[in-house]
């Protein structure tokens, strides 16, 4: 009985550490790409040509949930290249944004 006691102590304690684990890599995550973002955001300025760096900043957009901007930028890469090798799967990302943007 004594080690049946031991155990779920271990699992209440693992379980109590679990949401705080789960919670620092999702803000951490957040960080990351808010600073890649700003990162990006450089890059347009600095290569106002490439319409690969406004993708990228679409999809980085994108991740961080600012559908708008996201759409905007996927639509102004395949207004420029619209026979691009990734052409389908960037309409398929700017379908599913619209829909969450009719969501919200």
């Amino acid at each position: 009985t004594r080690s049946g006691h031991g155990s779920p102590g271990v699992g209440q304690r693992q379980g109590k550490s679990k949401p705080e684990t789960r919670t620092k890599p999702i803000y951490t995550e957040h960080e990351r790409w808010e600073r890649l973002l700003g990162v990006q955001q450089r890059l347009v300025i600095l290569l106002p040509d490439s319409l690969e760096e406004v993708r990228d900043r679409g999809l980085i957009f994108a991740q961080l949930e600012y559908l708008r901007p996201a759409i905007e930028d996927m639509q102004t890469y395949l207004s420029g290249q619209p026979d691009a090798s990734d052409a389908e799967e960037i309409r398929e990302h700017i379908s599913t944004l619209e829909n969450q943007v009719r969501q919200h």
